[in-house]
């Protein structure tokens, strides 16, 4: 496949866009059907309190991204632009600017080493657990460094726009953390042997993402020998801009996770956390699509082509409506028997709970998705910036302040407000600097799936009365709810994509990409 590395220097932005979409889809699916079978295996071998201690440490952890300080995403944008222009030396010196910047910062990074013991104690974890907690602490800074150092390449090969290899590098890693889960956890290492199971896979991935880089652009090693105080400075003053926003992403997606643990029970933290999962397809499905446009959209800003950027960002805002509605509507109204399948008999009120609240914010969030990758890739960040300080900050006052006065709802409550607000907002100021009607940009994009699939939800939501009380009552098991669960998706969407062919919601030319998108996956076969 790396040999092939010239055929795709002379593609269009389209088939690009095409190509990495399809293999995003691909990836997208296989880390799906991984995670939701391997979460219940570890939460049943580990327990729910052990398995809350897992997540929060991780969710902990996440807030060095902070450190990235937006090289990342200017990685990204300024590794597409010069290879737009064909100046692959310069990809070389982003390379070794970016990771000797990131060096530097490798210390702050594992400084809470030393601190380990009373971090640890800062949540409530069992005393049994804690000589456990503190071990896998330790691990996942030392991971979260090494993966932090080198997420260079990684950004590199995104914009080189071979997000198609990008995504088979993390199926391999996925399938081998799978298998190593079930090796680990059934010879009974535990918490200690999952990360050292992960650190040694990350260790394999990085190196693969290496190897790759060089061999699709080769000439990034003349680059490699100096450092370039001028790239440092572009990136700072890029970077910088999104620094507020991973600050607000930290807050939106792992602060009720920490609140929970600080307040409430370890517990609670596994029902936030399994609730969150499944939400949070809503925003991975269609996700595949947002990846490829911020280095097709950094590409388009190099030729100035306007007219091209605005109809990206119009089809983009539809066809992310287009998948995030269903998802949303459907694990909402199925919330119940989703919980029933995946983690089988139980005690998961709370977890339904998250799923049907989260659905609501996440679905809003990633509506947005288009104007954030867009505006990243052209260099357009303020409207991105001061949307999400407003996010953040209503987030965070709203979900202490619910959580200590009703509890566990108060973070679901507080973060979906935050997020359907704030978001809300942000599409209208965009449209405004893009000088698109507000008015015709929602019935173009978002009125008509909304509603059908509202109307539809409702449908199955009445249905699931009948079903359960006149079929299930004696035998909700598993296997029922699988085929009462497939019977259902089936009609939903029968009903929805319909309803969007009714309403004209979706065309010829709709019609026509989906083909194109087809082909340009048996044709990478």
């Amino acid at each position: 496949m790396l040999k092939l590395s010239a055929k795709y220097t002379h593609e269009s932005v389209s088939q690009k866009i095409l190509r990495n979409t399809s293999f995003n889809i691909f990836g997208i699916i296989l880390r799906t059907a991984v995670y939701l079978v391997i979460i219940p295996f570890i939460i049943h071998n580990v327990g729910e309190a052990r398995y809350g201690i897992w997540v929060v440490l991780f969710a902990f952890v996440e807030y060095f991204n902070l450190l990235d300080l937006g090289f990342g995403a200017a990685v990204v944008k300024y590794t597409a632009e010069h290879y737009a222009r064909n100046d692959i030396a310069r990809i070389g010196r982003i390379i070794i600017t970016a990771f000797l910047f990131y060096l530097l910062l490798v210390p702050l990074v594992i400084a809470p080493i030393f601190f380990a013991d009373s971090i640890v104690n800062f949540f409530d974890v069992a005393h049994d657990n804690l000589e456990e907690a503190t071990f896998v602490f330790r691990g996942v800074l030392l991971i979260f460094a090494f993966s932090y150092l080198t997420s260079v390449f990684r950004n590199v090969l995104i914009g080189l726009q071979r997000i198609d290899i990008q995504n088979l590098c993390d199926m391999v890693y996925t399938v081998l953390y799978a298998v190593g889960v079930v090796m680990v956890l059934k010879s009974g290492f535990g918490l200690k042997g999952l990360i050292i199971l992960i650190g040694l896979l990350r260790i394999v991935l990085i190196s693969v993402q290496t190897v790759c880089v060089f061999k699709i652009a080769p000439g990034i090693k003349k680059g490699l020998k100096s450092v370039s105080g001028k790239i440092f400075k572009e990136f700072f003053q890029y970077g910088i801009k999104l620094q507020i926003t991973s600050f607000a992403g930290l807050f939106n997606f792992q602060l009720d996770k920490i609140l929970i643990g600080y307040f409430l029970r370890m517990e609670m933290v596994t029902f936030y956390d399994l609730g969150s999962k499944i939400a949070m397809f809503i925003r991975q499905m269609p996700a595949v699509l947002l990846s490829p446009l911020i280095p097709a959209s950094a590409e388009l800003a190099v030729t100035g082509d306007r007219e091209r950027l605005e109809a990206m960002y119009i089809r983009g805002a539809k066809y992310i409506t287009f998948t995030a509605a269903p998802i949303a509507a459907f694990l909402g109204t199925m919330a119940p028997t989703v919980m029933l399948i995946w983690m089988g008999r139980g005690d998961y009120d709370y977890a339904v709970m998250a799923l049907r609240i989260l659905a609501v914010g996440y679905f809003f969030n990633i509506i947005t998705g288009v104007i954030t990758s867009m505006g990243r890739g052209i260099g357009v960040l303020h409207y991105e910036v001061q949307t999400s300080c407003f996010i953040a900050l209503a987030n965070l006052f709203l979900s202490v302040f619910l959580i200590i006065k009703i509890g566990f709802i108060g973070a679901l409550i507080g973060t979906m407000v935050a997020m359907t607000v704030g978001n809300i907002i942000y599409v209208y100021r965009f449209n405004r600097y893009l000088k698109v009607p507000f008015a015709g940009f929602l019935k173009e994009t978002f009125v008509k799936p909304v509603i059908i699939c509202l109307l539809t939800g409702a449908i199955i939501w009445s249905g699931q009365y009948i079903v359960f009380s006149e079929f299930l009552t004696f035998s909700i098991s598993r296997i029922n709810m699988v085929i009462y669960f497939i019977i259902s998706g089936i009609l939903f969407s029968s009903i929805y994509i319909g309803g969007l062919f009714m309403t004209g919601f979706i065309g010829r030319s709709d019609l026509e990409i989906f083909a194109q998108t087809i082909r340009s996956v048996r044709g990478m076969q």
